[in-house]
């Protein structure tokens, strides 16, 4: 099954999602560094708080797990609950460079992942491993292109094949439309994404490594944490046609809170802090 497709099992019927593997389509996107439409600068609502994240609660099956957040110093080191771990190591540049799961109590590493940077600091490569026969097997390979510092495209790999690619549309600091091309790069599907312009979406601008560091992985849920304002919505045709719309509370700092898809009675994510 396509990633494409996954997606819409895995975010709306999050009853499908495997607990402890670190649901990650191993995207991980770009930093993305562009300028923003000059409206939205003015309108923007920000906060000036130094805030940490402390806790994140996500909508796994049979019901929401609560991560503990840990941290050297400005970096999240571990996010750790009842069930399992996942740990965080840096290069000298302060980079993700390895993210690594674990079930609680058990040291041997369930899933990996390594990430690759050019020297302006731009993702270049990912790499991921999955703990099954024994050892540690690569289970995929993920390559990326800018223009200038906007990631344009990711290419999928299977060990050496090639699977696919994911190609980005953007209008100023936003995704506007991500495609999505099979082996023989067909197109399969395209969706389309809009934004509250008043909005700063804090995963972008104040924990802008979270892409990275998030236990949901899959695609289309990237889009979120990759853009300069809030997801409201989006309109996909993979496989069929269908609109999805996210809903946001946020505490006194205007930093994000809770997230729901559609309405949902439950939030895919609930986040707490800590602030100065």
């Amino acid at each position: 099954m396509s990633k494409v497709y996954k997606f819409s099992s895995i975010l709306y019927k999050s009853k499908l999602i495997d607990p402890m593997k670190p649901l990650f389509f191993p995207l991980l996107s770009v930093l993305i560094l562009s300028g923003c439409q000059k409206e939205s600068e003015d309108n923007l609502q920000t906060s000036t708080t130094n805030c940490k994240l402390k806790t994140i609660t996500y909508d796994f099956s049979p019901s929401p797990r609560t991560y503990n957040v840990v941290y050297s110093n400005d970096n999240i080191s571990e996010l750790s609950s009842s069930v399992d771990k996942t740990q965080y190591t840096y290069n000298t540049m302060g980079q993700l460079s390895k993210r690594e799961t674990f079930k609680l109590g058990n040291s041997q590493v369930q899933f990996k992942s390594e990430f690759i940077y050019d020297n302006k600091g731009l993702l270049l490569e990912e790499k991921n491993y999955e703990y099954f026969s024994g050892s540690l097997q690569a289970t995929s390979r993920y390559t990326f292109q800018y223009n200038g510092s906007k990631r344009s495209q990711m290419n999928h790999f299977g060990g050496t094949a090639y699977r696919g690619k994911t190609v980005y549309t953007w209008a100023g600091e936003n995704i506007n439309s991500v495609s999505f091309y099979d082996s023989t790069n067909t197109l399969e599907c395209k969706t389309n994404f809009t934004y509250d312009l008043t909005k700063e979406n804090s995963f972008h601008t104040k924990f802008n490594t979270f892409y990275l560091i998030d236990l949901y992985e899959e695609d289309l849920v990237h889009i979120y944490f990759l853009c300069r304002n809030q997801l409201t919505s989006f309109s996909s045709q993979c496989p069929t046609f269908e609109t999805k719309n996210w809903t946001y509370t946020y505490n006194v700092q205007n930093l994000t809170k809770t997230v729901k898809v559609n309405g949902g009675s439950t939030p895919l994510w609930t986040f707490t802090y800590t602030c100065d």
